[in-house]
C-alpha cells in the first residue's frame, strides 16, 4: 500500500538526523474523499500511549510513516519518490484511489464527517439514494427526526458540506416523514 523509493527513504533519513530521537514521518491526507487528493508530510513523534486504532504504521529500515486509518479508506496505493535536480529536491507523492462508486463515497463521507456532528444532538442520517440527476436523498433519525431546525441543518450545514467535497452533487433532499417526539432535539 505504501512504497517509498530508496532515494526518498535516504532523503527522509537525512532530514530526520536533525530531529530528536524517535521522530518519524506522518503523511496527512487532507482531502481523502475528493477527486484531487491533497496531502502533506510532517515530522511526527508518537506518544507512548498513542491510539494505534486511529493510525496505520508503515515500518521502514530507519523510520516509520504514520497515516490516519480513516484517510486510507479510498486509497489503494501510495508511492513516494524523490525528484532531484541541481537547484533542489522535491518529494513526489502519487496516490491511487480504490475504484468506489459515488454512492459508496457519499455514504462513507456522511458516516465519517456529517454524522459525528449530528450525534452531538442524538441524531444521525442515512443516505437513501443518489438520483440520476445527482440529488442526494437522505433520511434523518433520532434527535434530528422532528427537530424544528432540521431544514437549516440540511441547507446550511449538510448540503454545503457535501457539495464542497462532491461538486457534482446538485443538492440534498430530505425524505424523512418527520414526527415531533420527546427525542427531537429542538
Amino acid at each position: 500500500m505504501l512504497r517509498i523509493t530508496e532515494e526518498a527513504q535516504t532523503y527522509f533519513e537525512n532530514l530526520l538526523l536533525n530531529k530528536t530521537q524517535k521522530t518519524h514521518i506522518k503523511l496527512i491526507i487532507l482531502s481523502p474523499k475528493t477527486k484531487n487528493i491533497k496531502c502533506q508530510i510532517e515530522y511526527y513523534k508518537p506518544k507512548n500511549n498513542q491510539n494505534s486504532d486511529e493510525e496505520k504504521k508503515f515500518k521502514f529500515s530507519k523510520f516509520n510513516v504514520y497515516i490516519n486509518k480513516k484517510s486510507l479508506i479510498n486509497i489503494k496505493f501510495i508511492h513516494i519518490k524523490l525528484k532531484q535536480n541541481t537547484l533542489n529536491n522535491q518529494i513526489i507523492i502519487k496516490i491511487e484511489e480504490k475504484k468506489i462508486n459515488l454512492k459508496k463515497k457519499l455514504s462513507i463521507f456522511i458516516e465519517s464527517k456529517i454524522n459525528k456532528y449530528l450525534m452531538q444532538h442524538g441524531g444521525h442520517l442515512e443516505l437513501i439514494e443518489l438520483t440520476k440527476d445527482m440529488f442526494v436523498l437522505i433520511k434523518f433519525f433520532g434527535g434530528c427526526n422532528g427537530c424544528s431546525m432540521v431544514n437549516m441543518t440540511l441547507k446550511d450545514g449538510i448540503e454545503k458540506e457535501i457539495k464542497k467535497f462532491f461538486p457534482e452533487i446538485k443538492g440534498v433532499k430530505d425524505v424523512t416523514e418527520h414526527v415531533r417526539n420527546s427525542d427531537s432535539y429542538y
